[in-house]
């Protein structure tokens, strides 16, 4: 079974991304809606893949990737796809720099389009 994490503070998004991928049933999902929470379940690891958003409280998206580059996950984490509505050239390859596979456009995805992504990685 698969395990992932999704890391998204729009709640509805959350929701929706969470249920459509809840639906496959090779997945485990877990959820976190800010970058704290999403810096403390990597530290715990496990994860085959992370879907994480770019813009959110407490700590962004490229935050918790900087500080995950000096912790070792007690369980490695596979795969981590940012999604965003930030087309940011700059932002990209920060984030490829830091380890993202690959870096999504929230308003040009659908879920079966995040789940191609996922299943990419598996």
């Amino acid at each position: 079974m698969a395990k992932i994490l999704i890391v998204e503070d729009d709640e509805s998004l959350n929701s929706i991304y969470t249920e459509y991928l809840s639906e496959e049933t090779d997945f485990e999902i877990d959820s976190v809606k800010d970058g704290k929470k999403a810096l403390n379940k990597l530290k715990e690891g496990g994860y085959d893949v992370v879907v994480m958003d770019l813009v959110m409280p407490e700590m962004d998206g490229l935050e918790v990737l900087e500080k995950l580059k000096d912790i070792k996950p007690k369980k490695k984490n596979g795969a981590i796809i940012l999604l965003t509505n930030l087309p940011n050239g700059n932002t990209i390859e920060k984030a490829k720099k830091l380890g993202v596979k690959e870096y999504l456009i929230k308003a040009d995805i659908y879920p079966d389009d995040l789940l191609r992504t996922i299943k990419k990685y598996l």
